[in-house]
């Protein structure tokens, strides 16, 4: 069969570290196509978000005089309804 001295063990442990090494490659080009994936598509919605127009709504915001004439009224109505 074979004999198990440093050669045969070398050889072996060469053809593991290659495999090893292939698999590797091979995983990380993988991992690098889909990372470049999701990045093109967090661009392209990045880029229809740029297009998109913004509009601001404004609100008529009362001032302090008008709040306190509302409140009052309504403190006169609720006691005039006693």
């Amino acid at each position: 069969m074979f004999s198990l001295d440093r050669e045969t063990v070398t050889v072996v442990a060469i053809v593991v570290c290659v495999t090893a090494v292939i698999y590797i490659y091979r995983e990380l080009n993988k991992t690098k196509q889909e990372l470049t994936k999701a990045i093109a598509g967090k661009q392209n919605i990045t880029v229809k978000r740029e297009n998109t127009e913004t509009v601001a709504v404004v609100r008529d915001v009362p001032n302090k005089q008008e709040l306190t004439e509302a409140a009052d009224d309504k403190i006169i109505e609720s006691e005039s309804q006693k």
